[in-house]
């Protein structure tokens, strides 16, 4: 089992350490970070039994993961820890956000970019047809797992889907809006979706085929996928590529159901959801019939209107969380365990139900 040190502190992190069971192959060995995270990375080392030394950690670990830069932090301090884990000896992996982010000219065969796809053979299974444009039909139930933009927990919700689903006995195939899905065992986006020059008709095409080839391989009983991103433009500094990434997904495959998370809010506007989730229906093909509320909240910054992202405590959700009279039981937050599981329980089984799906 590989052991990871991760650097710097990000709020995933806390996600990782509190499911670091179901992490698959690896295991965390342990967490540095810049001072200002002191407290916060302190209580992570803690639940994992690390002594937080960062000399000690990197003696402990195999690889040092450096992960994304969530608040325009310092970028010195990435390189100072690259060069002591290569100094080490250890393997350094880098998630792809970063790997774009940093200058990495000078590093070239020293690390890799955090990944897991299909074996080659998988991967090209329905492409053997030349130029044809061809779709293919996923035969396997599809559920989407997408939101109103970034950092509004859909890695948590596919990572309580994978829980719930995996303990019920279903054969699973995941595909992770978020890197860090591919430490859980879910493949990661291929790097065709981001592309910025390929055209969107390629890009479904071959996303579709992507999924084929994965269904051929896995014959799962359910496709899970997470949409990168969101449905919608924010502002002028935030346009989620004007809701590319779940347009793309939604014409490559039909999706049978779909868990739309949404940012914190206090209490839901019942008459808002069903119109978003009307919207998400008839642009993208999403049929909703669940919805998660976030820990995340986020605000406009005056000086330059850029989102800043509020990462909320629990004990703040639980507090300024109201449930509205007429919120169906499938409406629940994230943080609510008992109510969120069984909200993915009776999702999971409408599509039992549904032979269309099946």
């Amino acid at each position: 089992m590989k052991k990871l040190l991760l650097f710097p502190y990000h709020p995933d992190i806390e996600l990782l350490a509190e499911k670091s069971d179901m992490l698959q192959g690896v295991s965390i060995a342990g967490v540095h970070s810049f001072r200002e995270d002191l407290a916060a990375v302190a209580a992570v080392n803690e639940t994992l039994g690390c002594t937080g030394n960062f000399t000690e950690m990197l003696a402990q670990c195999d690889t040092v993961l450096l992960l994304d830069d969530y608040r325009n932090s310092e970028m010195k301090k990435y390189y100072d820890v690259m060069q002591e884990a290569l100094g080490a000896g250890k393997q350094v992996m880098i998630t792809p956000g970063m790997a774009h982010k940093l200058d990495l000219s000078g590093y070239r065969g020293q690390y890799a970019v955090l990944s897991h796809m299909p074996e080659e053979s998988s991967a090209n299974t329905g492409t053997q047809v030349g130029s044809e444009q061809k779709k293919h039909i996923i035969e396997s139930p599809v559920a989407a797992v997408f939101g109103m933009g970034k950092n509004c927990c859909k890695f948590e919700n596919q990572i309580l889907l994978k829980s719930v689903l995996d303990r019920e006995g279903y054969a699973l195939v995941w595909v992770s809006s978020n890197p860090l899905g591919a430490l859980f065992g879910a493949y990661t986006m291929p790097d065709f979706l981001f592309d910025g020059h390929l055209a969107f008709e390629e890009k479904v095409i071959r996303f579709n085929r992507f999924l084929y080839g994965l269904s051929v391989s896995h014959a799962p009983d359910l496709f899970v996928i997470g949409v990168p991103e969101g449905i919608s433009e924010f502002s002028v500094h935030e346009y989620n590529h004007f809701a590319e990434y779940p347009l793309v997904i939604g014409s490559a495959v039909s999706v049978d159901s779909a868990v739309l998370c949404t940012y914190f809010m206090p209490k839901l506007d019942m008459a808002g959801m069903a119109g978003m989730a009307l919207h998400c229906r008839e642009r993208f093909g999403f049929p909703v019939q669940m919805a998660s509320v976030g820990r995340t909240a986020f605000v406009q910054q005056s000086e330059d209107k850029q989102i800043a992202y509020l990462y909320l405590k629990e004990e703040y959700l639980r507090k300024h969380y109201e449930t509205c009279p007429d919120q169906p039981d499938v409406y629940a937050g994230v943080w609510e365990t008992e109510k969120i599981q069984a909200a993915i329980r009776k999702t999971v089984g409408r599509l039992e139900g549904n032979p269309d799906a099946i």
